[in-house]
């Protein structure tokens, strides 16, 4: 069975404009940037974070996809120093992960990020927390 697309995807979409009932409750996606690799990546796994960090696609990779970012990097270095050790499940997770993260011909076209900036909210003082 195929999983849920995920909230963001479908709104990214327009699924919403065309019917706003089907619109789920969710959690805020974070507006916090994937930054630096962490303190604890080799020299090399550091250096793939950052090379997936820079040509991952415009606003996708946010702070709470470290984790993710952190096994895809893992990934990318067994098949850059031991491809003949890839099992078929860490072919499989990689290109999971390079759909999930909009890094494959396919998955950029099921997605596009709005780039304009978002306006500042002028009344948001006024309501309560």
């Amino acid at each position: 069975m195929p999983g849920r697309k995920p909230s963001v995807i479908m709104e990214l979409n327009g699924t919403y404009k065309h019917n706003p009932s089907r619109r789920r409750k969710t959690v805020e996606p974070s507006e916090v940037p994937i930054g630096e690799p962490p303190a604890h990546l080799g020299e090399d796994q550091a250096a793939i974070w950052r090379e997936i960090r820079d040509i991952a696609p415009p606003m996708v990779l946010k702070h709470c996809d470290g984790v993710a970012l952190e096994m895809m990097t893992v990934l990318v270095l067994k098949l850059r120093t031991a491809p003949f050790t890839m099992t078929a499940a860490d072919a499989g997770q990689l290109r999971n992960y390079l759909g999930e993260f909009g890094m494959t011909p396919a998955s950029r076209e099921k997605f596009s990020v709005d780039q304009t900036p978002k306006k500042a909210d002028t009344f948001s003082e006024f309501r309560a927390a």
